[in-house]
């Protein structure tokens, strides 16, 4: 014999399963909304889903980008660095706090955030950017070549950015001859070279 459930117990538990579906679909939906609104609103989209880093990305890098001095870097670099508890392995994080370090004036733990998100993606872009930077102060044109190449074929629609600097580096033979073995390899960006 099997006992039947009464139709009150039987009601409740539709209606946990109810509460509980309703709820799911609410968090599903506040994390699609997150991510649809994380490139333009990051601030919203971070409201709705404290662990979208993508929106916590674009919101620390927007802040970095605002011309004004009202930029709060310790309070930036907290944020990123929080994030690094559930992100270790996003690039993008290191190279954030390494711009935050580099704008403080600390260089070296800069560059070795800038080395760490490289480690960790070698196209991650504005760690690459701060490389061949640093390649060409330090005189590696060699190496200053062989980031310019990795950044051009990750991201091609930079070449306008890296041509400004490339007369500085043909005028060294160093530079030149790195140049030269980047064309002999084919490198995908020549024809970008020659049209400049």
């Amino acid at each position: 014999m099997t006992e039947q459930a009464s139709p009150l117990t039987r009601n409740l538990r539709r209606s946990g399963v109810w509460f509980v579906a309703s709820v799911l679909v609410l968090a599903v939906s506040s994390i699609g909304l997150s991510r649809l609104l994380e490139s333009e609103t990051p601030a919203v989209s971070l409201a709705l889903d404290p662990l979208n880093i993508d929106a916590l990305i674009g919101e620390i890098a927007g802040r970095l980008s605002e011309t004004g001095d009202g930029v709060d870097l310790d309070v930036l670099a907290a944020k990123a660095r929080g994030a690094l508890r559930f992100n270790v392995a996003d690039a993008r994080l290191y190279s954030l706090i390494g711009e935050i370090e580099y704008r403080q004036g600390e260089k070296d733990e800069a560059f070795e955030l800038f080395d760490q998100a490289r480690k960790l993606s070698k196209t991650e872009i504005h760690s690459l950017q701060r490389s061949i930077d640093r390649s060409i102060e330090m005189g590696d044109l060699s190496k200053a070549v062989a980031e310019i190449d990795t950044l051009l074929r990750r991201w091609p629609d930079t070449f306008p950015v890296i041509a400004a600097g490339l007369p500085a580096i043909l005028s060294n033979p160093d530079g030149y001859q790195a140049v030269l073995a980047a064309l002999r390899i084919e490198a995908p960006w020549r024809s970008n070279l020659f049209s400049a």
